[in-house]
């Protein structure tokens, strides 16, 4: 197994259906998908686990239980269980482009950079759209470079449009209990890996919703 993808689920029943379809249509196929029910209080866990038995991939789906206790520590618990030498996260309400996961695996196992960062869309169900941010950081494609040379990939402090070597959170963790749990945590990767690469092209579409804290 090469990639495991943490994938922490809470109250997304509405949208959980086209991210799971997003997973089934990727081409890489050597993937573990640990699916994290953050004491979710709707349907979302039955939807995956009737999804598990009837997709037509090759990956192997596995779901564990907490008591509802935030998304970073969901990741945690998934980071946890993590087995592959490669690690990304999902989102349970956001999808995935067509080939995603084998952009960022290619990128990874043709070099020896800690982290891939791809491009990451907003969605919102029909319109795809590039931020600023992301068109500022993904006009060239760049190999092995650090935080050093390239500072304003700093900005980027989202979890779910980068793989990462599974060394690289060995001895990290997201902080629990607070909003934007990503930022410390991305930030402490990004300063701390050694090489890096950065993709053109979009391997996440983040979804847009009204009731989202990101939005």
């Amino acid at each position: 197994m090469r990639l495991s993808v943490v994938m922490p689920v809470y109250d997304v029943a509405q949208w959980l259906p086209e991210c799971l379809a997003s997973v089934e249509k990727q081409d890489f196929h050597d993937w573990e998908l640990i699916v994290v029910d953050d004491g979710s209080p709707d349907d979302s866990v039955k939807i995956v686990e009737r999804w598990a038995k009837r997709r037509q991939v090759k990956g192997l789906v596995r779901i564990v239980r907490q008591d509802n206790a935030g998304l970073g520590a969901a990741r945690n618990t998934g980071l946890g269980l993590v087995q592959a030498p490669l690690v990304a996260f999902l989102d349970s309400d956001d999808v995935l482009p067509v080939g995603s996961w084998s952009r960022l695996v290619r990128a990874a196992e043709q070099g020896e950079s800690e982290i891939v960062i791809g491009r990451a869309d907003r969605w919102d169900g029909v319109r795809q759209w590039t931020t600023p941010l992301m068109k500022r950081n993904h006009q060239t494609e760049l190999r092995g470079v650090t935080i050093s040379s390239h500072p304003l990939l700093l900005a980027d402090v989202f979890a779910w449009n980068k793989l990462y070597r599974s060394s690289v959170w060995q001895n990290l963790r997201f902080p629990e209990e607070i909003r934007y749990e990503d930022q410390p945590a991305i930030t402490a990767a990004l300063l701390a890996a050694r090489s890096i690469d950065v993709l053109t092209e979009p391997v996440y579409l983040w979804r847009s919703r009204p009731d989202s804290i990101t939005t």
